[in-house]
């Protein structure tokens, strides 16, 4: 008998932690498994895939293992490693690409009877032969390849447009080694973006000597909160109201947010609410109607990623320090034009800053990913809503979880995860979300496996 094969398309973390607990399963035929990935190295991904170890994990060492039972996994793995870690210590995230590649090494050596193909190779196109049951993905470089199951697991796409410019001709990738290479010569350098990314940014820029102004420029100009010293852990907090589950997910979003401003008054952070929020998150976003669900992004949204989404208590009295010997300048507004020259950049920012429009050396763009699949130009995602296997979600935030053309019995072989699934499950981006994902998705793999 054939052994059934399973394609996952993207190597990153999602695809990586999604083979991981495949490995860790007994299927039966045993299962041949494809990750295709473009990379040479598997694990890595944008967000591990850091020009140094100045940029850190925003999230403690302590809870970043790759399998749920086990969150202390990275941890122990470092000190094994001889790296001097305390638990609560924010470590390099090209530390964390390590183990993600480390511990798939060792658990692909020690799979019985599974075999793992990386092709290096990027896949343009899926069709579906539905009198087989197998799909057909086509490759860039080499030849198509079949599978009975195929898992979309593509991470943060990088946009291909801002406000309609076009961002290969004009801005630089904070993540690209390259564009700091000139970073000690210029006098002023423009961040798009005031999130973690940007963060990121500004750190890398002032480990390679730029010792000139930042402008940094988001919708709101809002900076990401420090990490509490001394929160407590998912395990020790005693919120009665939100502990309460049932009483919780009967609440509007209106009485939510209410609810986290009361909490956080009276523990003097946002912090441990929002700890105590997190394993309900995606069945609160699954109950709130439509109408919520924008009312959120419009409203809630800015305050929350910075409330949500914090950085290293350091990182945050470093900036403080830039703002303060007037170094880094924060502005609420957007890009509404620019233009590269052979020295730099010239930009336009609405609401209008200044007179005229304002010369920088070098911009980074550091806005964050494209969610928006009308919005991107990746080969395989165009191809995959034309033949309406994936349909862009209404909200902007990836694919929307049931409209899709494919028949019965693909579609129960036919599955995301990672951020395209953001519409359905908003909170599917980190590690603690993604590596419970992954083990849900490997459990419902192995049990349509079972039925071919």
């Amino acid at each position: 008998m054939t052994p059934p094969r399973i394609a996952i398309i993207g190597g990153g973390c999602s695809g990586v932690l999604l083979a991981l607990q495949l490995l860790r399963r007994s299927i039966e035929p045993p299962a041949e498994i494809l990750i295709i990935e473009k990379s040479p190295s598997l694990g890595r991904g944008l967000a591990y895939k850091v020009p140094s170890d100045r940029c850190k994990l925003n999230v403690p060492a302590n809870s970043m293992g790759a399998f749920p039972e086990n969150p202390e996994g990275f941890l122990t793995w470092l000190r094994a490693t001889n790296h001097q870690v305390e638990p609560t210590d924010f470590v390099s995230r090209a530390l964390f690409g390590d183990y993600l590649q480390h511990t798939f090494a060792q658990h692909r050596a020690q799979a019985s009877g599974v075999h793992v193909t990386h092709i290096q190779d990027e896949a343009s196109d899926i069709s579906y032969d539905q009198k087989n049951a197998t799909f057909e993905i086509t490759l860039s470089q080499q030849s198509s390849q079949v599978a009975d199951v195929c898992i979309l697991a593509l991470g943060n796409i990088a946009r291909s447009t801002l406000n309609g410019m076009p961002i290969d001709t004009i801005f630089s990738s904070p993540y690209d080694p390259k564009s700091y290479s000139n970073i000690r010569e210029l006098q002023e350098l423009l961040i798009v973006g005031t999130g973690l990314t940007a963060v990121d940014c500004v750190l890398e820029a002032e480990g390679r000597g730029f010792t000139g102004r930042y402008t940094m420029v988001s919708r709101h100009g809002y900076l990401p909160l420090p990490h509490e010293t001394g929160t407590p852990t998912l395990g020790t907090l005693t919120t009665p109201a939100i502990a309460d589950h049932s009483a919780l997910l009967s609440l509007s979003l209106r009485a939510i947010t209410h609810l986290i401003a009361k909490e956080s008054r009276e523990r003097g952070s946002s912090q441990p609410s929002i700890t105590a929020l997190r394993p309900h998150l995606q069945t609160i976003w699954s109950l709130l109607s439509a109408w919520e669900k924008r009312q959120f992004l419009r409203h809630v949204r800015p305050l929350w990623e910075i409330h949500r989404h914090r950085i290293p208590r350091p990182h945050f009295d470093r900036l403080q320090d830039l703002i303060r010997s007037k170094r880094l300048y924060i502005h609420a507004g957007r890009l509404s034009a620019a233009e590269r020259s052979d020295h730099g950049i010239t930009v336009q920012i609405a609401p209008s800053l200044w007179a005229s429009p304002r010369y920088f050396g070098a911009a980074m763009l550091c806005s964050g990913p494209e969610s928006d699949l009308t919005k991107i130009e990746m080969p395989l995602v165009r191809n995959l809503l034309r033949r309406g296997f994936l349909a862009p979600g209404e909200l902007g935030l990836g694919a929307h979880p049931t409209k899709t053309t494919l028949p019965e019995s693909g579609r129960k072989r036919f599955k995301l995860i990672g951020p395209l699934q953001r519409e359905s499950l908003w909170e599917i981006t980190a590690v603690r979300e993604l590596r419970l994902e992954a083990e849900k998705l490997a459990q419902e793999i192995r049990e349509s496996l079972c039925v071919l």
